[in-house]
């Protein structure tokens, strides 16, 4: 077997050490010849053909890999994004039974809220499982010990929502859902009743509490905030959030019993509507502010305007009025009959 390792001689080693090109004087072309040529035939094999753009010059590279955390985003449209907030519709229902759910039902295929709120639904643990409207997710909170009263939240079911409170007691009642938007973020969304006879300060010292473990949770959140306080003054509770009222009519004869608060400012101004059924107290809808559309620009183009300017187009014109005039007259003049 034949050993294929290079061997060298003394002189040979000597002459490599001392030599500065590594062993040789002078390179052989033919040796430059067959790594050029090996090289441009790895590189077309393993690189694929492209057109070269204006960015694929050397200087374009070495700013690439000079400068690699800089990155360049995208412009912001001039344009505003409207994002699709949730409508509301509210009422005071005055006992949720079988005929008022199916006009419930009826009025949400219409107006086709996201956010359904009740109050004064009589409903017990028996009764809340059949009071169930299609494509909507439900969250209520009825009295224990006393027939009356209650709150219900129903929103859509593709909206992600859970419930983080339910307060009840022998006066008032109350629901706190969260609802996660994806291109808005996080609104808290509460249905409050407050009876004509329960104490104001009980109340607003409720109301002031669970929003104040509401904000401190989640920050960030807005707040659609309805029901049916009773004359509660809860607008000076609600300011410091700049949370104002949506509603501007009267709900209950001559009286504005039920409200629809929020500090969202695409909602517009809320509207009315027929009540359900037998019932004294209106329902009230809320939806976003139409988006304006977009003004049409119209280019145009100003010059400077001097004396020279002017006459300099008043001749011309006037050039351009005698030449169609001109033009005019010779195909209009009738010709002359010869006699013989």
């Amino acid at each position: 077997m034949s050993d294929s390792r290079i061997t060298y001689e003394r002189e040979d080693i000597l002459r490599l050490n001392s030599s500065s090109t590594f062993g040789f004087e002078v390179i052989d072309q033919a040796i430059l010849d067959f790594i050029s040529t090996e090289a441009i035939a790895n590189k077309s094999s393993t690189h694929r053909k492209t057109k070269r753009g204006c960015k694929s010059g050397h200087r374009h590279k070495r700013g690439r890999l000079l400068q690699p955390c800089i990155t360049k985003s995208a412009p912001h449209s001039k344009q505003p994004h409207h994002v699709q907030l949730p409508s509301v519709l509210y009422t005071n229902c005055r006992s949720l039974n079988e005929w008022k759910l199916n006009e419930l039902s009826a009025i949400a295929t219409t107006y086709q809220p996201s956010i359904i709120c009740l109050t004064e639904t009589w409903l017990s643990e028996e009764k809340e499982k059949s009071r169930l409207l299609p494509g909507y997710q439900s969250f209520y909170c009825h009295r224990k010990k006393r027939i009356g009263g209650g709150v219900g939240v129903l929103i859509a079911n593709d909206l992600q929502t859970t419930q983080i409170e339910a307060h009840t007691t022998s006066t008032i009642s109350a629901v706190w859902t969260l609802s996660n938007l994806n291109n808005y973020g996080q609104i808290i969304v509460g249905c409050i009743y407050h009876p004509p006879d329960a104490d104001h300060d009980i109340t607003l010292d409720y109301i002031t509490t669970s929003l104040a473990g509401h904000c401190k949770k989640y920050p960030l959140a807005k707040y659609i905030i309805t029901g049916d306080f009773n004359h509660l003054p809860v607008e000076s509770v609600l300011s410091p959030l700049d949370i104002i009222s949506l509603v501007n009519f009267n709900t209950r004869d001559n009286a504005q019993l039920d409200l629809v608060l929020s500090n969202i400012s695409e909602y517009q101004p809320a509207t009315q509507l027929a009540p359900i059924q037998d019932n004294d107290h209106c329902c009230i809808l809320v939806n976003t502010k139409q988006a304006r559309k977009p003004p049409k620009y119209i280019r145009t183009t100003k010059r400077i305007v001097n004396k020279e300017r002017k006459n300099r187009v008043l001749h011309d014109i006037a050039i351009q009025n005698s030449i169609v005039f001109s033009l005019q007259y010779q195909y209009t003049k009738k010709p002359q009959h010869c006699i013989r």
